[in-house]
């Protein structure tokens, strides 16, 4: 729009994130010092990705919800570490929830997840949630513009398009028990070898 280009003359290349060494890395054995029952939390530890909230829904989860009896897993690193370290301290929900910290393979501990949560206040193209998808693990997120390219037409995820800890609640419990194909999804556009053949009939 700002240079005035034809959108018939516009393809969009994606970042190339599954290939076989992708799924052979999420095979790799991993040993965890916890419940194998875990939602899981992908992200750097800063104020965008929205950890508090994400926190507070659980603790809340944990309180209010009989049965609930999944733990919290967080894949990443960052300045808000302390922040949050304190935060769960303040909500007592320490002896559930794990900050693993940037870990050198998270494909593992996605792939054992009963579902990945994400409560992002902004997000271009969510590798994540790619990396889910292909993982057959369920999503359930904001709604950011990320979330609504990638997530668009897939069956096992819900988008929750507010920051209401209810909304976001209900949307969890929703998808734990939620009947899905287990089929991967249509995921070519992010394979590559597709990738490849796209640029090389550009170039060709």
């Amino acid at each position: 729009t700002n240079y005035s280009i034809n959108p018939e003359k516009v393809l969009v290349i994606y970042n190339a994130v599954l290939s076989n060494s992708f799924f052979e890395k999420s095979n790799e054995l991993v040993e965890l010092n916890f419940s194998n029952n875990y939602l899981v939390a992908v992200g750097r530890l800063e104020i965008v990705k929205n950890y508090p909230f994400l926190l507070n829904v659980y603790s809340r989860m944990k309180s209010e919800i009989k049965g609930f009896n999944l733990d919290l897993v967080i894949l990443g690193d960052g300045t808000e570490r302390e922040n949050l370290k304190k935060q769960i301290l303040d909500l007592k929900i320490q002896d559930n929830v794990h900050l693993l910290g940037a870990v050198s393979n998270p494909l593992p501990i996605i792939k054992k997840a009963k579902a990945l949560v994400h409560a992002s206040l902004s997000e271009s193209m969510g590798l994540v949630y790619i990396e889910a998808l292909a993982l057959n693990i369920p999503i359930i997120t904001t709604v950011n513009k990320g979330a609504t390219e990638v997530l668009n037409n897939i069956e096992q995820k819900i988008i929750i398009d507010s920051y209401d800890e209810n909304e976001f609640i209900n949307g969890i419990l929703l998808m734990l028990k939620k009947e899905y194909s287990k089929e991967n999804p249509d995921l070519d556009k992010f394979r590559s070898d597709k990738i490849r053949d796209s640029f090389l009939a550009i170039i060709e």
